[in-house]
């Protein structure tokens, strides 16, 4: 059996005690060498010009040969216009790393020595990055998909006859919400990890684990003949009329006799498990996604608000709106208004900044 990964020497690459103990002009180095490999070309941020640029020593900076414009290691990352020295971020990039179980920004800023609010942007940078540069492409061979749910605890009363059945949809806080995960597993003679061991993985934040969601992200990031596992949820359902589809069904096995599991996004939930113990303790809505584009080549995407009426300190209601934005049709905006009980108009649209007649204001008439 082969070695597990965070027991070979690839996963000790960056020492905290390492970056601790490097000067300014060797933290720069390091800098410079993870953003643009070895070797004296840079790349300026604002033109794209690969070339040995002229390099300003007492700044620490380059002056673009194209375009003249002043850059530094950290132009155009998310540590520009930085205030603290490159090997606390180095650091903080390191002790983020590490922690496969998550980390609070409370114990990021004693382990840095800044303060609380800088440790907490800077976490939010790092995740921020993490989402962004994240590889969006199909995944393929086998998958395993699963969900969990997140958020919106509601505290039972003290009297026991005051307590409302927390199962039921109506009893429940609008601020739940599903995490649906689906996970490449790699290749049994892939030798970068255990046999069987879980490659890529997509997660998602989406209202509930139903067909639609589930279907329309499926479609979008896997590939077409990939194998998917999957619980008996009927969320799944759908995906056999488009994927090779594998069940398990949890209420009476982990294991299915021909060997079908999900355990990879198990795993994956038994550590967000222990990052949501141990460190988070809860998931607000508002650190976690508010807009939901499962497919970008349609012109609209859901965006999801929460607000709040309070009286004095008592919170009095949760309200949840959910708005379909985008780009849409004449016709979809006639059809959508007819629907409404109204009856559509065209009309012409002018505005001062704007060219004359190019543009058309939809209303809606109450009958009668």
């Amino acid at each position: 059996m082969s070695q597990h990964f965070l027991l070979t020497a690839k996963a000790r690459s960056l020492s905290v005690r390492e970056v601790f103990t490097l000067g300014d002009e060797a933290a720069f180095e390091l800098f410079r060498e993870l953003r643009w490999g070895k070797g004296e070309e840079v790349v300026c941020p604002e033109c794209g010009v690969v070339e040995r640029h002229w390099f300003l020593p007492s700044r620490r900076q380059w002056r673009c040969k194209a375009c003249a414009h002043t850059f530094s290691v950290t132009s155009g990352t998310l540590f520009a216009h930085h205030k603290l020295p490159l090997r606390v971020y180095l650091g903080a990039v390191a002790i983020y790393t590490n922690a496969v179980k998550g980390l609070s920004a409370l114990q990021m800023c004693r382990d840095l020595g800044v303060q609380y609010k800088s440790a907490f942007v800077l976490m939010h940078k790092l995740r921020e990055s993490l989402i962004v540069q994240r590889e969006e492409t199909p995944l393929s061979g086998e998958v395993e998909m699963d969900g969990a749910y997140v958020g919106g605890h509601v505290r039972p009363q003290n009297k026991k006859e005051e307590r409302l059945d927390r199962r039921l949809a109506e009893n429940q806080s609008p601020d739940k919400r599903c995490i649906l995960v689906m996970r490449e597993k790699r290749p049994r003679g892939d030798e970068a990890s255990a046999p069987g061991g879980a490659g890529r993985t997509l997660s998602f934040v989406i209202r509930r684990e139903n067909q639609a969601d589930v279907g329309t992200l499926a479609r979008r990031f896997i590939a077409p003949g990939t194998s998917i596992s999957a619980e008996e949820s009927d969320a799944y359902d759908l995906l056999h009329g488009h994927f090779p589809m594998h069940r398990v069904n949890h209420a009476c096995e982990y294991r299915a006799d021909d060997g079908t599991t999900n355990n990879q996004a198990e795993c994956y939930f038994a550590r967000f498990r222990r990052m949501e113990i141990g460190q988070t303790h809860k998931f607000g809505l508002r650190y976690l996604e508010w807009t939901l584009d499962p497919d970008p080549h349609d012109g609209r995407y859901t965006l999801y608000m929460s607000y709040l009426l309070r009286q004095g300190r008592r919170v009095r209601h949760v309200g949840l709106d959910e708005h379909l934005c985008g780009l849409f049709s004449e016709r979809e905006w006639m059809s959508a208004i007819r629907h409404a009980g109204f009856k559509p108009r065209r009309l012409p649209y002018d505005h001062s900044t704007w060219e004359r007649h190019a543009h058309v204001m939809f209303i809606g008439i109450k009958p009668g």
